[in-house]
């Protein structure tokens, strides 16, 4: 028998770690692979299937409010037949003496704007965090409260995944005025 100088062992021990190695490897693979589904999942969900409802359920024309420096988060509105318009939402965030008397608008005037408005967890929760952290308490108590009483007289449509898409999980799609949905597709 010809000797190994202890070769084997080394062979065996390498072997058995580059082994362990591929397994963990393969683990977080297979762990990464799952989270790509689910952000495909999420995006398709919040972004593409809210869309798709859009462009179904919405007549040419139908005017859209939004925070427009929030477009990222919102479905993708190119090539949609909707006017968006300037609205109440365009919170000028970056200004804080502006920021200071931007009351939210009243869900009457957001109407008379508005046929429906796209928002999405992310937005609200960063226009409220916003003003708290600027110091405006009692304008983020009322913006708190618009968000509120938008969505109890206005039950919201819903497109969300699991996982944050540019940091918003969840569409909502408020239809303040009927008539901008009763065109045939």
């Amino acid at each position: 028998m010809a000797r190994d100088n202890g070769r084997q062992g080394l062979t065996v021990a390498a072997t058995w770690a580059l082994s362990v190695i591929a397994l963990v490897s393969t683990a977080d693979f297979m762990g990464e692979l799952r989270l790509t589904d689910e952000r495909f999942a999420s995006l398709r969900t919040s972004r593409f299937e809210a869309r798709d409802w859009l462009a179904t359920h919405m007549c040419p024309g139908a005017r859209l409010c939004t925070w427009r420096g929030g477009s990222w988060g919102n479905p993708p509105l190119e090539g949609l037949s909707l006017r968006i318009v300037p609205s109440a939402l365009d919170i000028p965030y970056t200004h804080k003496d502006e920021l200071s008397r931007y009351d939210p608008p009243s869900l009457d005037v957001l109407k008379q704007q508005c046929d429906l408005v796209i928002l999405n967890d992310f937005i609200k929760y960063f226009i409220v965090t916003k003003l708290r952290n600027t110091g405006f308490e009692t304008l983020a108590a009322r913006w708190s409260t618009f968000f509120t009483d938008l969505t109890r007289k206005n039950v919201p449509l819903f497109f969300g995944g699991t996982l944050p898409i540019y940091s918003s999980k969840q569409i909502e799609i408020y239809i303040l005025n009927s008539s901008a949905q009763s065109c045939v597709h």
